[in-house]
């Protein structure tokens, strides 16, 4: 049989063709498939980490907002206040105090006398760690600094010549700070802030502050002293001239710098962040004894009045968390005006003014001014 010539042809040409790697071609099929697999599963992560990012945000947004700039500390103010209590005959006397005692704020009510050297003691302050209690004993302008356990118990006289009402403990609790006369010649005299060291040698070291000063404070990182005074007043001065400047001043004696001009102020206290100063005020010149309770930054900006003019308001102390400033107030005794005596009780509130609530009663003609608050 003879084969067809075309389908020869056809053969011949099928022949010649080139073999094709049909393995190569599926392996390129296949990892094709394979890459969109990997990046259709990177898409749904990216999917799933954002819709967890929007799910976290929403979450963020119901929460009260400033929730994350909200110290840590009590909602209520609690721990004990150290106070000194007594009477004033009249408007303007020197206050006589006769009496330290504690009150724990949220307790009974009751009043826990403090063991004293002798009935003439003012202005107790605890320690830092809450240990030990300081406080003044006798008659200005000599007086004497009184060291002792935080019942008041075992006392021992630190400095015999002490002027002015001040002391202050350092932040640490190893020193205290007080103001001394250093000398008198000519009928000048010259007055220091002594720092002594209540551990060791009691070694103590001289501050010497700008002018007629009195009040003073130590800073939380021990750096700097806030005092009230007046630089351009001689310091024979300074117990008969109101201060009326608030200042502050390093510990080595450098950086003096002014906060407050104009005001008549007393008892500066530093909060314990030593981000803010609170202290009793009155504008230069006012008449009577009206005084509010102020506060400012440690800067020297922000200054605001926290109480409103109506009242003697005095003696502010913060709390250990810096959330509330204790301080006494007559707003609640106004029928004892009638006969000539001041009653003061003590109230808290919030470092912006508000919450104030009344924590402590005093019997009518009776005094209550806080001077120190512990944990």
């Amino acid at each position: 049989m003879t084969a067809d010539p075309a389908l020869k042809d056809r053969l011949t040409s099928a022949a010649d063709l080139v073999p094709v790697d049909v393995g190569a071609h599926l392996g390129h099929l296949y990892g094709d498939r394979r890459a969109r697999v990997v990046r259709q599963r990177i898409g749904v992560f990216a999917i799933t980490a954002v819709v967890a990012l929007l799910a976290a945000a929403v979450v963020w947004r119901l929460l009260p907002l400033g929730t994350a700039n909200v110290p840590v500390g009590p909602s209520e103010p609690s721990g004990t206040l150290a106070l000194m209590t007594g009477s004033v005959s009249r408007p303007g006397d020197p206050f006589n105090f006769f009496d330290l005692v504690s009150f724990r704020i949220g307790g009974d009510g009751s009043m826990v006398p403090l063991e004293q050297a002798n009935d003439r003691a003012t202005f107790p302050a605890w320690s830092p760690d809450g240990t030990k209690l300081a406080y003044l004993t006798g008659e200005p302008p000599r007086r004497v600094l009184v060291v002792a356990n935080a019942d008041g118990s075992d006392p021992t006289n630190l400095a015999a010549i002490l002027t002015g009402d001040g002391f202050a403990w350092s932040p640490d609790g190893t020193r205290i700070s007080y103001r001394a006369r250093t000398s008198r010649e000519g009928g000048n005299v010259a007055d220091a802030l002594v720092v002594t060291n209540l551990a060791g040698d009691s070694s103590s070291v001289e501050v010497s502050l700008a002018g007629a000063w009195q009040a003073f404070d130590w800073s939380p990182d021990g750096r700097a002293f806030v005092f009230t005074g007046d630089p351009n007043v001689p310091t024979s001065r300074a117990l008969t001239s109101p201060p009326t400047q608030l200042w502050m001043q390093n510990l080595d004696g450098s950086g003096l710098r002014r906060l407050v001009d104009g005001m008549t102020v007393a008892t500066p206290h530093w909060s314990p962040d030593g981000s803010r100063i609170v202290f009793a005020c009155h504008d230069a010149g006012e008449i009577g004894d009206r005084f509010d309770i102020c506060l400012i930054n440690a800067d020297g900006t922000g200054f605001v009045r926290l109480t409103n003019g109506k009242d003697l308001n005095a003696a502010p102390v913060w709390s250990p968390d810096g959330q509330w400033i204790a301080f006494a107030s007559d707003r609640a005794n106004e029928p004892s005006r009638l006969d000539g005596r001041i009653a003061m009780t003590v109230f808290v509130m919030r470092p912006d003014g508000s919450d104030v609530r009344q924590v402590a009663l005093a019997d009518d003609g009776r005094v209550l001014a806080p001077t120190g608050w512990r944990a």
